[in-house]
């Protein structure tokens, strides 16, 4: 099982949790760093500095057909779109406030 590390802004990370979903952008780089993903691995998010999490992957990674219809939309990247590369994510342990580093 492995642990990963996203990194968001503020805003992103908001839309994240709200959905219980992380996106990466339309890059090759991006899209190959979230295929590493399993089913039950450990994930965390970082912004700003600070980590939040334990969150668990709740799926496999997957490409949205649509990634246009959100939920990204308000914060999509002007460069890579709207995230198509997701996975599903469970909480395990939310840190509300994160845990500074």
């Amino acid at each position: 099982m492995g642990t990963y590390l996203f990194v968001v802004n503020e805003g992103t990370r908001r839309v994240c949790i709200e959905h219980r979903l992380f996106g990466v952008p339309h890059t090759e780089k991006a899209r190959r760093s979230i295929e590493r993903v399993e089913e039950g691995d450990k994930l965390f998010l970082l912004s700003d500095g600070v980590v939040y999490g334990l969150y668990r992957a709740a799926s496999e990674p997957f490409t949205e057909r649509n990634p246009d219809r959100g939920p990204w939309k308000s914060s999509a990247d002007a460069r890579c779109g709207y995230y198509p590369h997701r996975i599903r994510f469970d909480i395990i342990q939310d840190y509300t406030r994160g845990l500074e580093f």
